[in-house]
């Protein structure tokens, strides 16, 4: 988890620098003015003694098999404090090490399957972040859609130290999920938002980024239990594993299961604006989820809510249940509920 923390914040940082960079050289130079650019490269800057320092260089070279730097953009991380853009006229042979980091993040594009997805690298030295050799490429998925967040496919990749051979290529999701952050009412905002995630029994680094880059926390659903991640700050929530529910302790009885219409009623007094449009539309899905598979997540619910859950509003409109809200969104999950669902 530590790991995952410090790497999150990490590409989230490079990955907000090239960014930030991008902007600055488009509001500087016009892209119709532009040098050829085949690709950028963001890095920390460091002091001569090896301490990082609040800010960062974004590299735009040239294309081909010999990139030329072409730009130099030095992007402070203080507030107030504007980027400034060098023109490196004319393009200039790039040093060894920055050499060695453009030809392994050009290694590792190329051997990323095929997708619709922008992608943006990020590259880093594998020693001091994961303790291996070698050069660590991400590959994270965009998009040029408002208020989305990308969760995959994000893509991890060890290359050799001199950047030319690919040692592990790891898909960090499963599916290219995304999940919309557009809300139902206006000038309010996402609470959080709710993944499942079966490539490991813990949060990733994705995670942390994707929570940094939008301001809000995720709740991550993996077979070992579920996590709450809030910026670099990954919190174990629960060890109950996905399809599965713990009884009522030794001794107590567990609340009777109300009827699906005894539900809808209260679901649909409620009024939720992305709720049920009518009681077939309620009752329909709940005797679904009620059996099957899914019997032990409603159960689990149950015994959280009892019998009467409060049901209510979430602030996009969705339904929940009050006090419960965590065996509410394993029950969705259960029952296929919409990625985008609370």
């Amino acid at each position: 988890m530590a790991q995952a923390s410090k790497l999150g914040r990490l590409i989230y940082l490079l990955d907000k620098a090239a960014a930030l960079g991008s902007d600055a050289l488009l509001a500087r130079i016009p892209p119709k003015d532009h040098v050829p650019i085949g690709g950028f490269l963001a890095t920390r800057d460091v002091e001569p003694s090896g301490a990082e320092k609040p800010s960062f260089t974004v590299l735009f070279f040239t294309p081909g098999d010999g990139p030329h730097i072409a730009y130099r953009v030095r992007v402070p991380f203080k507030p107030g404090a504007r980027s400034t853009v060098e023109d490196v006229t004319p393009p200039a042979e790039p040093n060894k090490p920055t050499e060695v980091l453009i030809r392994a993040r050009a290694t590792a594009l190329a051997a990323l399957p095929k997708t619709a997805q922008p992608i943006n690298p990020v590259v880093l030295l594998a020693r001091p972040t994961i303790g291996e050799e070698g050069i660590l490429v991400y590959l994270l998925a965009g998009t040029k859609t408002r208020d989305l967040a990308v969760f995959g496919k994000h893509h991890r990749v060890l290359l050799s130290a001199d950047g030319t051979t690919v040692l592990r290529f790891e898909p960090l999701s499963k599916s290219a999920l995304e999940i919309s952050l557009q809300v139902a009412r206006p000038g309010s905002k996402p609470v959080e938002m709710i993944v499942s995630h079966i490539v490991t029994d813990y949060p990733l680094e994705t995670h942390v980024f994707v929570s940094l880059l939008h301001n809000v926390p995720v709740i991550v659903v993996t077979q070992r239990g579920t996590w709450r991640v809030d910026g670099e700050r990954i919190e174990f929530l629960g060890g109950r594993k996905l399809g599965s529910a713990p009884g009522p302790a030794p001794g107590a009885s567990s609340p009777s299961l109300p009827t699906c219409p005894d539900l809808c009623a209260s679901v649909l007094a409620a009024r939720c604006p992305n709720g049920p449009r009518d009681r077939d539309d309620c009752i329909t899905p709940c005797e679904k989820f009620r059996s099957g598979s899914c019997l032990e997540r409603f159960r689990a619910l149950i015994d959280c809510s009892g019998s009467t859950p409060h049901v209510g509003c979430d602030p996009r409109g969705f339904v929940t249940v009050t006090g419960c809200e965590t065996p509410y969104r394993e029950f969705l999950l259960c029952g296929s509920a919409r990625p985008n669902a609370p």
